[in-house]
């Protein structure tokens, strides 16, 4: 897992555009909300457990509480990092032990 987090929070990396202006990532956090892989390196060690957004939305925990029932997609409108524009933003959230991995892309709907 570490090599993997490594990859995935490389900001010239096959697995992440994000951080080059671009939609799609991969993002790696423990199940209590610390980020062990971001594509903005400013983000890993950092917790997000009580990140909230929109008002009464907590998408770390919802993306943990979705990870304990298996690999599932979330749907939800987030400003894009780049312009921040609402936009819907799509991501799979996969378990791996105590940890989710978390695939995902913006759209411009």
């Amino acid at each position: 897992m570490e090599q993997a987090c490594l990859e995935f929070g490389e900001h010239d990396g096959r697995f992440s555009n994000l951080s080059d202006g671009g939609d799609q990532y991969i993002e790696v956090l423990k199940m209590d909300g610390t980020v062990l892989a971001h594509p903005f390196s400013d983000a890993v060690g950092k917790n997000y457990w009580d990140w909230q957004y929109p008002q009464d939305t907590f998408p770390t925990q919802q993306a943990a509480s979705l990870a304990q029932k298996g690999g599932v997609w979330q749907v939800m409108t987030l400003p894009h990092p780049h312009t921040s524009k609402e936009v819907t933003r799509y991501e799979y959230i996969h378990p791996h032990h105590d940890a989710m991995i978390i695939s995902g892309f913006y759209v411009d709907s």
